[in-house]
């Protein structure tokens, strides 16, 4: 970690909520576009096992 970012530690739950919002933004446009398909392929469910995994 650099030393000017220890000096603001409240960055740091922001920067976990905003990780865990882009998680959900990734997880949510991957079941729309499933839903927009009408069918799940094999990519969409790699597409999505990868994005909760990263959660």
């Amino acid at each position: 970690m650099t030393t000017h970012r220890r000096t603001v530690p409240f960055l740091f739950p922001v920067h976990q909520a905003s990780a865990f919002m882009y998680c959900l933004g990734i997880v949510s446009l991957a079941f729309s576009y499933q839903l927009w398909q009408g069918f799940p392929t094999q990519d969409e469910y790699r597409i999505i096992s990868r994005a909760h995994q990263a959660c």
